[in-house]
């Protein structure tokens, strides 16, 4: 009786543990996501200022 009490206490940290890893992995993949396009945003923005200075030179 107790050991199959124990045995189901190790299976349910196991797949707690499971998803944990799991919805960590999801959250590192969608801020790798989100520095992927502030990145760019910044990006763009330095081409833009160059080339209003570009404007403003001639």
């Amino acid at each position: 009786m107790s050991s199959q009490q124990q045995q189901q206490q190790q299976l349910s940290s196991q797949q707690q543990q499971q998803q944990l890893s799991s919805q960590l992995q999801q959250q590192l993949s969608s801020q790798q996501h989100q520095h992927q396009q502030l990145s760019h945003q910044h990006h763009q923005q330095l081409q833009q200022q160059l080339l209003s200075q570009q404007q403003q030179n001639q």
